[in-house]
C-alpha cells in the first residue's frame, strides 16, 4: 500500500510527561525539512510530504530500539467509536441512523455515559433493535460509517515497522470485523451478536463485553506474541479505554475524553486523521520528539 500522508496537520498533541502542548505549524515543518517559511508558503503540501517522508524514517531507524529504559512497542490496540469513528459517531448511532431507531441508539448512548447502564444492558437492548437484519444488510450500512482519515495509512506504517496492529471495541463484532478488514488489522476484540442459520440477527447477544474485558485481550496478545504490557501501546478516547490504557506501557488519547485526559501518556486534539498520532509515537520507539 502506497503511504499517502499529503494532508494537513491542523491537531494538536500534547507528550503528559512534561506536559507540553506542541502546534505542528507550516513553519515548524518548514524547519524540519531545512526551507524557509517563504518556500512552505509557496508549496506547503511538498513541505509536508518531505517532513512526513524524514518522520517514517526516523521511525524506521528507531524500530526495535524503544526509548530510555522502555522497551520497544510491539502491539498496538485501537478502540473503534469515537477513536477510529468521527467524532460525535458511533456504530450504534449510524445504524440507528439508517435503519430508523436513531431516538433508541442516542437514549442508550446517553445512558452508556452516565454510567446508569452497563455496556450488557445496551448490547443487549441494541441487538434487540437489529433482530431480523441480515448480516449483509448491516455491513453494507457500515460502508456510509464516518471514519477518521488516515486509518489504513497509520496500519500499514505501523506493521512495516513490526508492530501487530488490534481493534479492541465494546461494540458489536461484525462491526468491528468489517472495520478490521477495511484497514488491516489482524485481531478483533468485540461484543458478540448472535446470528441464526440463516445469518439474521436473532435480537440476542452471546458475548457483552465490558470496558475491563479490553484488558484480558490484552493479556491474551500478549501471551499469544511473547510480549509484556510495557511493548503495548492503546489509542483510546472514552471511560470505556481506561482499564487497557492504564494496563498498557504507553497510550495515546485521541480526542480524548477530560477523564482520559489525565491517564494517557500522550494526546492528540482536533483531529479527524489517525496520522496526527505518528509524531508523539516517535517517543514511543525512542526516536526524538516531534517539531516544537
Amino acid at each position: 500500500m502506497q503511504l499517502d500522508l499529503s494532508r494537513t496537520l491542523p491537531a494538536t498533541w500534547c507528550h503528559h510527561g512534561e506536559r507540553d502542548v506542541h502546534r505542528i505549524h507550516r513553519s515548524q515543518v518548514a524547519d524540519t525539512c531545512g526551507r524557509g517559511a517563504s518556500a512552505v508558503q509557496a508549496d506547503p503540501v511538498r513541505a509536508r510530504r518531505a517532513w512526513l517522508r524524514r518522520l517514517a524514517a526516523t521511525m524506521r531507524r528507531q524500530a526495535g530500539r524503544g526509548g530510555p529504559g522502555r522497551p520497544a512497542i510491539r502491539l498496538a490496540v485501537f478502540d473503534l467509536d469515537g477513536t477510529l469513528t468521527r467524532p460525535g459517531t458511533s456504530v450504534l448511532r449510524h445504524l440507528g441512523r439508517q435503519f430508523g431507531f436513531v431516538a433508541q441508539a442516542e437514549r442508550l448512548a446517553a445512558r452508556y455515559a452516565d454510567g446508569s447502564l452497563t455496556n450488557a444492558q445496551v448490547s443487549r437492548d441494541a441487538a434487540a433493535l437489529l433482530r431480523g437484519r441480515g448480516r449483509a444488510d448491516l455491513q453494507r450500512a457500515l460502508a456510509t460509517l464516518p471514519m477518521v482519515d488516515g486509518i489504513a495509512e497509520t496500519v500499514a506504517l505501523l506493521g512495516r515497522l513490526g508492530v501487530c496492529c488490534a481493534l479492541s471495541t465494546i461494540t458489536f463484532d461484525f462491526a468491528a470485523q468489517y472495520v478490521a478488514g477495511r484497514f488491516g488489522f489482524a485481531r478483533v476484540s468485540a461484543t458478540r451478536l448472535e446470528w441464526s442459520v440463516d445469518d439474521t440477527a436473532t435480537g440476542n447477544v452471546t458475548v457483552a463485553l465490558e470496558a475491563q474485558d479490553k484488558c484480558g485481550f490484552l493479556r491474551d496478545l500478549c501471551a499469544e506474541l511473547g510480549l509484556s504490557s510495557a511493548q503495548v501501546l492503546f489509542v483510546g478516547d472514552a471511560r470505556s479505554d481506561i482499564p487497557a490504557i492504564e494496563m498498557a506501557g504507553w497510550s495515546v488519547g485521541y480526542n480524548p475524553s477530560p477523564e482520559v485526559e489525565e491517564l494517557v501518556s500522550t494526546s492528540v486534539h482536533h483531529s479527524t486523521d489517525l496520522r496526527d498520532v505518528l509524531p508523539g509515537l516517535l517517543d514511543v520507539l525512542g526516536a526524538p520528539g516531534a517539531p516544537s
